[in-house]
């Protein structure tokens, strides 16, 4: 990966609201829920012992040695006022300061990490945000797109994770090399999600359909084991 000078990982709306369980095991009520299908495949059984495949795919991502220094840390989410136009079309959802717009497991912890960058928007479309092209123009600085690989992963596929690759490939900075990894995807009707990563793959766009052929793609080594996160220990400094 010698070419490449920087990684940037994007988690569309990787929030209660879309893709959490309550404390005893139910879903949260709302319409833009995945559901209990794509939780499941997303994020395990929910079981003692078992894995979360998303939160320790994204703790490899930032905690894999020197590959990891590479790695920048983009949280596209939701955020909204308590009166949101999109709510009589959606319902209501993640809203500003409440448990349904909270990052999933331990996930919020990574919000103090030095390379984790956040873009809170109020619109289906990340780019509408000024705060958008303000996070890629930090990370991206004085280096050259070609040199820089994006992965995306999160959900809707079919709406959310669609847009934001279309974005990334059309507007300034424009990337080359962006790719996707279908096992993080979800949405809530699968066959849309299907349809997406169809559509995806004759647009040129990597699809990965294995999480580890996806992490080593972004060079990170995928047999390592993700840490528990303590409160901002795992890393030193931080943004608090």
């Amino acid at each position: 990966m010698s070419e490449i000078e920087k990684v940037i990982q994007f988690l569309v709306c990787p929030q209660e609201d879309f893709i959490g369980r309550l404390s005893n095991g139910s879903l949260p009520s709302n319409r833009l829920h995945v559901g209990a299908f794509a939780t499941q495949r997303l994020r395990g059984n929910g079981m003692r012992g078992s894995t979360d495949p998303y939160v320790e795919t994204v703790k490899k991502l930032l905690y894999s040695g020197e590959a990891s220094e590479k790695v920048h840390l983009v949280l596209d989410e939701d955020w909204h006022p308590r009166s949101c136009e999109e709510f009589p079309i959606f319902g209501s959802h993640c809203v500003k300061g409440s448990d349904g717009a909270k990052l999933v497991g331990d996930l919020e912890e990574l919000r103090w990490h030095p390379r984790t960058h956040v873009i809170r928007a109020n619109s289906l479309n990340i780019a509408a945000t000024p705060r958008y092209r303000e996070v890629l123009s930090e990370i991206v600085g004085g280096t050259r797109s070609e040199r820089i690989r994006v992965g995306v992963f999160g959900v809707w596929t079919h709406v959310k994770v669609e847009y934001l690759l279309l974005n990334l490939t059309t507007m300034p900075p424009r990337f080359y090399d962006v790719g996707v990894c279908a096992p993080l995807c979800a949405s809530p009707d699968n066959n849309d999600h299907t349809a997406a990563l169809k559509k995806f793959r004759s647009l040129g766009y990597r699809v990965f359909d294995q999480i580890p052929e996806y992490l080593n793609w972004l060079g990170i080594n995928s047999e390592q084991e993700a840490p528990a996160l303590r409160y901002g220990t795992v890393w030193s400094g931080g943004k608090r």
